[in-house]
């Protein structure tokens, strides 16, 4: 570039080609950030995935989001968008047909739930215990009381394969009239007494115009 010349704008998509001849705008390939090793999920949560793709004759513009199943060859389109280099997603709520163990907070004299918390609480999927680090808070909730980080008193509950009701008392740790992220939920762990059919899944990452460009996780546990 001329010495007394200076850069007005720069275009979207660049990619530089040193040949005449019509070859095809390669993009890099894509790396994972996002550590899946032994990553377990649940129906219902939020996950956000980064990669970091590498440049080599144009840019990566745009990204197919995908999964696939074990034991089925196809990829199931999640979303085709634009690459930030990450991606939200919020898992559909009947993912999987589990049965749901939930959270219950009764109102009383001295509380009012006034915004109901979205948790998760779900049992590993090799031992079938339930405990503590098997908790997902989504939203913390809001919660009218005297004392904004009161611990208040609540119960665990699920219906087993005989239809019966298990219960679990638990004690959630409040701060700001919200659950502590921090502190969150305490119980004693307790044994899930029903079948459990995780799906075991890939997460694929792949260039939109050059689909052989890819990026594949290991196997993800989705209750």
């Amino acid at each position: 570039m001329p010495a007394d010349c200076s850069i007005g704008a720069a275009a979207y998509g660049i990619w530089v080609n040193n040949t005449m001849e019509n070859q095809p705008k390669r993009t890099g390939p894509i790396k994972w950030k996002t550590d899946f090793t032994d990553m377990t999920l649940v129906s219902g949560q939020d996950i956000t995935f980064e990669w970091v793709p590498n440049y080599m004759d144009r840019d990566l513009l745009q990204v197919d989001i995908c999964y696939q199943v074990k034991g089925d060859e196809t990829e199931y389109m999640v979303d085709s968008t634009d690459n930030h280099n990450f991606y939200h997603w919020q898992i559909p709520y009947d993912f999987t047909d589990n049965q749901r163990i939930d959270l219950m907070i009764p109102n009383t004299e001295l509380l009012t739930v006034s915004t109901v918390p979205q948790v998760f609480i779900y049992p590993d999927p090799k031992t079938k215990i339930v405990d503590t680090q098997n908790v997902y808070i989504k939203s913390k909730g809001f919660f009218i009381i005297g004392n904004p980080d009161a611990d208040i008193d609540a119960i665990i509950s699920y219906t087993d394969k005989n239809d019966n009701i298990i219960e679990h008392p638990a004690i959630v740790h409040l701060k700001n009239f919200q659950i502590d992220p921090d502190l969150g939920i305490e119980f004693e762990c307790f044994p899930y007494e029903n079948d459990i059919n995780p799906l075991e899944v890939k997460f694929i990452i792949k260039d939109h115009y050059q689909k052989e460009n890819k990026l594949v996780s290991d196997w993800v546990s989705i209750i």
